[in-house]
């Protein structure tokens, strides 16, 4: 009875879903071209336009977290494995 419960409301929202994002591929896929990405938004109320600085910031936030990821990443690493105690050892 709960399987078949937890199907019904499974489906109930999936199929919506499914149903809204096959509509935005369907009417949006004509529409992205490498302009698209490549020009600056156009101002409210005309049409066309793209989506140039949103790639551009996405670049740059991903290029500065991997400057201090990275880095402090691979030292917590080095740290823990040649200087946290005893290797095998296990800690409560």
């Amino acid at each position: 009875m709960v399987r078949a419960v937890t199907t019904f409301v499974s489906l109930s929202v999936a199929i919506p879903l499914l149903w809204i994002v096959a509509d935005v591929v369907i009417k949006g896929l004509p529409a992205i071209n490498f302009e698209f990405f490549t020009s600056l938004p156009a101002p409210f109320g005309e049409t066309g336009g793209g989506v140039a600085n949103a790639v551009l910031g996405t670049l740059v936030i991903n290029a500065m977290s991997s400057l201090i990821g990275i880095p402090l990443g691979v030292l917590t690493g080095i740290y823990q494995s040649e200087y946290s105690g005893e290797r095998g050892s296990t800690h409560s």
